[in-house]
């Protein structure tokens, strides 16, 4: 392995707390590198900087998202620019501070929280919040909310992360205590994930008139155009927000989106390109901000619900078949690298069976795999083996991965369509029909909570919810129990049984991890990368 990788994990190991600096400075010394300084470096979100001068309120920020959201119930929506956007409408009750690389979650509309039972989670809410109608915030907007996601009409995915709540209680006006049906440790985490609603919301008025107590107020949406959002003049947090307006531009080529930047006319660009980060750093116009902690992955989801993948043998030899190394050395610039586990490498849930060798690229095995049913990609009566693998456009990094998967499984007699579709015909083919057996997507959650990753019901837990439509009772099982054992030794234990038993059955494909950031002008200040897309501009502001 490169030094510089080794150097990334090395300090990923401090800022996660698994060793401490002396240590970093004795492994770096042996390594040729002065450690501190290159420590400084690197947890810095945007890289060596003078200390920020004096935040001045005031400007239009103009953000580049790469489509028009598909609608605007960011409860219900899982798209990426939903989350830019609406966060900042909207507050929850806990957040993931973003601008600390341990990623601690903290309270918001939440002030503070307890467990006077082992089943009985209170919280006590902020006092003087307002909605942007003028109404109150209350504990019965949280009771409300809660019981919106949970109900299975609503169709939210966040649901999952609400599972262990039973009922909700208003004690007071300010105080709301969840009833819960089992101990969750990642609770506070999944409160993150869930923007609190008025009350008097309709599925009207949360499409067409979004109303939050967020830093900014919906005013207007031009489809194809732009969406702009408004400061809020009584936020509730004194001095915040320092913008007077977010306008977010759909672009769907990352091409132009930087074009766009160079010339001047945004201020950001969320996920610019892997390749396009040498780029954008040596621009003296703008600056790349990565995440301070490796959040992000690629992953294919696989259909087990039909053929082929319904046959563990053909999903194992699409694993090695993979080549996992040259798709981030040809198509990423090298920006990532290989990890076939759920969690990033530093993470204390990390199962070592995920190091290096694990599904190393090998289309001898891959081919061996196959020849349980198929000589050259032929079944005894002739039939053709034929795999279709999909993406959304506006993803070339989908695309060249599509092919290069192709041309290995060419070598085997396996033929492989590849579809790039739009956004919207992308997400109903692998949401609402089984009409697909491959298809690319990014993941996140690999830093956090296990019990939150593996809540996210779009990959790992089994259920009608998983794209992959894989039923295992034993995953199911070992879900539950690491996310209601509190103690982490133990809790490991059960990851260690999941992270196996996903290898051994392979029901979708974890491809790597990649360096999350988004780009931003030099004169954007306060701005740190969300790892999730909960977006924060609470902070930012126009140093012009």
């Amino acid at each position: 392995m490169a030094t510089s990788k080794k150097f990334d994990r090395l300090v990923e190991d401090v800022l996660s707390g698994r060793i401490d600096r002396r240590e970093l400075m004795a492994t770096a010394g042996a390594m040729g590198i002065a450690g501190p300084a290159a420590l400084a470096l690197r947890a810095s979100p945007a890289g060596a900087q003078d200390a920020s001068p004096t935040p001045r309120s005031g400007g239009t920020l103009t953000a580049i998202i790469v489509d028009d959201p598909n609608f605007l119930d960011i409860l219900v929506s899982q798209l990426a620019q939903v989350r830019n956007i609406m966060e900042s409408v909207y507050d929850t009750l806990t957040y993931l501070d973003a601008s600390d690389p341990t990623f601690p979650i903290k309270g918001r509309l939440a002030k503070e929280w307890s467990y006077p039972e082992e089943l009985i989670m209170e919280i006590k809410l902020q006092e003087g919040v307002t909605f942007h109608n003028g109404e109150d915030f209350t504990a019965d907007d949280v009771k409300w909310t809660i019981e919106y996601v949970k109900d299975p009409a609503t169709g939210s995915l966040n649901a999952a992360f609400l599972e262990p709540i039973e009922t909700v209680e208003v004690v007071d006006p300010t105080t709301i205590r969840f009833h819960l049906n089992k101990p969750w440790a990642a609770l506070p985490f999944n409160l993150s994930a869930i923007q609190i609603y008025s009350q008097s919301a309709t599925a009207d008025s949360i499409a067409e008139a979004p109303n939050g107590t967020g830093p900014f107020m919906w005013n207007e949406w031009v489809p194809g155009d732009h969406i702009s959002l408004t400061k809020n003049p009584n936020y509730w947090i004194e001095g915040q927000p320092y913008l007077d307006e977010i306008v977010f531009r759909p672009i769907k080529e990352k091409a132009t989106s930087l074009a766009v930047m160079q010339a001047g006319d945004a201020d950001v660009f969320f996920t610019p390109e892997l390749k396009d980060k040498e780029t954008i750093e040596n621009d003296a116009s703008l600056r790349s901000v990565p995440s301070l902690m490796n959040d992000s992955g690629y992953i294919l989801y696989l259909n087990n619900n039909r053929f082929p993948m319904n046959d563990q043998n053909i999903r194992l030899a699409a694993q090695y078949a993979l080549d996992r190394e040259t798709y981030f050395q040809a198509f990423l610039s090298g920006l990532g690298e290989k990890n076939t586990g759920m969690w990033t490498r530093t993470h204390w849930a990390y199962d070592q069976i995920n190091d290096d060798d694990a599904f190393a690229t090998d289309l001898d095995k891959a081919r061996e795999l196959t020849a349980a049913g198929y000589t050259d990609g032929k079944n005894a009566d002739g039939d053709q083996l034929s795999i279709n693998i999909v993406f959304p456009k506006g993803y070339p990094e989908f695309k060249q991965g599509s092919e290069m998967f192709q041309a290995a499984m060419a070598e085997l007699g396996v033929d492989v369509q590849v579809e790039e579709l739009e956004l919207a015909t992308w997400i109903d083919r692998i949401v609402n029909t089984d009409e697909y057996d491959m298809s690319w997507d990014y993941h996140f959650q690999r830093a956090l909570d296990p019990a939150y990753t593996l809540s996210y019901a779009f990959f790992y837990p089994p259920g009608p919810q998983n794209i992959g439509r894989y039923e295992d009772p034993e995953m199911t099982d070992l879900i539950e129990k690491g996310g209601t054992t509190l103690d982490q030794d133990e809790r490991k234990a059960f990851y260690d049984q999941f992270q196996q038993r996903w290898n051994e059955y392979g029901y979708g494909i974890i491809v790597g991890e990649f360096p999350l950031y988004h780009a931003v002008s030099q004169d954007v200040e306060g701005f740190y990368t969300n790892p999730l897309f909960f977006q924060d501009f609470r902070t930012v502001w126009l140093n012009r």
